[in-house]
């Protein structure tokens, strides 16, 4: 396996939750876009221009674009003060806890029966957890990430495609190039999925983002079991070497 490939693959498993999450983010935008009304609950863009177009056309609709946004600015929000306040203490995994919201969330919203009036419920249920996992899982490696919209890692994508190209570092910038686009090819292929299963189960959908969230939760535990494992280890050796010192 040539060191390109090597870097690639070993970027890819490490990264496997935000993968899953990528794709789930475009299953939601699909879901309740094709379902709830031709809303992008996830990124607030679209909705803030439809917003202005349907206010230019004095449609009462307009201001419907607005639950989402209002959100949105919450599940940032919350995200922070949830960090703020389990961050530090170990007995409480706040990833752990948006993740299982998130969890709850969409296996609810499978139940609501799409209308006017509930889609309103709908997309500010999904607004607001896509909002605390954007604001949760927002970087790799210290890079800036976003499983929720493509907008971002398509500039990231070509900034380091563009280093690549200049020669700067280009095993690093190339693994890191492809990385950001094969994320957004997740991305679309969630939407995907998204369009065909809201076509085959209607607002039952959302179970299926249900059971990846289900998947999501146990490959997390999984890693911050090992992660623990790895620390009690390097504290055991630091234990060690201090005795044979002494």
């Amino acid at each position: 396996m040539s060191q390109r490939r090597k870097i690639l693959t070993e970027g890819l498993q490490r990264h496997i939750i935000f993968i899953l999450l990528t794709g789930i983010g475009g299953f939601l935008d699909a879901y309740t876009y094709l379902l709830r009304g031709k809303v992008f609950a996830n990124a607030q863009t679209g909705n803030l221009v439809l917003f202005g177009v349907n206010l230019l056309e004095k449609k009462i609709l307009a201001f419907s674009y607005l639950v989402p946004v209002a959100a949105f600015l919450t599940g940032i929000l919350t995200a922070h003060l949830l960090q703020d306040k389990y961050g530090e203490k170990y007995y409480i995994d706040w990833k752990l806890l948006i993740l299982i919201l998130e969890t709850l969330a969409v296996f609810g919203i499978a139940w609501i029966k799409p209308d006017v009036k509930t889609n309103n419920v709908v997309n500010t249920f999904v607004s607001f957890i896509t909002a605390l996992q954007y604001g949760t899982f927002r970087t790799i490696n210290g890079k800036p990430f976003a499983t929720t919209m493509c907008t971002g890692m398509l500039r990231s994508g070509m900034d380091h495609f563009y280093h690549y190209c200049k020669n700067i570092q280009p095993e690093k910038e190339w693994s890191l190039a492809i990385l950001y686009f094969f994320m957004i090819g997740i991305f679309c292929i969630g939407c995907f999925s998204g369009s065909v299963f809201a076509a085959l189960l209607g607002q039952y959908a959302s179970l299926i983002c249900g059971g990846c969230f289900l998947g999501v939760i146990a490959i997390y535990i999984r890693e911050k079991k090992k992660e623990k494992g790895k620390n009690a280890e390097c504290a055991n050796e630091v234990i060690v070497r201090k005795v044979e010192t002494e």
